[in-house]
């Protein structure tokens, strides 16, 4: 229970993060995704990647936050099958999500392009759908 409470609480870190880039950016989604797609020649799709392949200090953070997200759903699957050395993998996680929800908030929303917020978006998205 203490293991699913705990990593329940980390899928909601990585939500409010990647809801927050977007919220205020809803109008613009449809055009960001296309610029997404166009960007990554549209085999994000089938890879489960959503890299834009770029090379600036925000696409790197993006992208950190993406290799997390990934291990927090395997760390997840994991407890969920009773593994108990997850429950050390997610504190290594948490304080991973922590950082970066910090360098986040310190860029601030206007930092990130449409695309970028998409990508967050899709990361997010992604991640809860691995559990609902």
């Amino acid at each position: 229970m203490k293991n699913a409470l705990k990593l329940l609480g980390i899928i909601a870190l990585v939500a409010i993060v990647g809801l927050s880039l977007v919220a205020c950016n809803k109008a613009t989604d449809k055009a960001a995704a296309a610029t997404v797609a166009a960007a990554s020649g549209d085999s994000s799709a089938s890879s489960g990647s959503t890299s834009t392949g770029g090379s600036g200090p925000l696409d790197k953070l993006i992208d950190d936050f993406e290799k997390a997200v990934n291990e927090y759903v395997e760390v997840a699957r994991k407890a969920a099958a009773g593994d108990a050395a997850a429950e050390k993998q997610a504190d290594a996680l948490e304080a991973k999500m922590d950082n970066i929800s910090e360098q986040f908030e310190k860029h601030g929303e206007a930092a990130f392009s449409a695309a970028q917020k998409q990508r967050i978006a899709e990361i997010t998205r992604r991640a809860a759908s691995s559990f609902f």
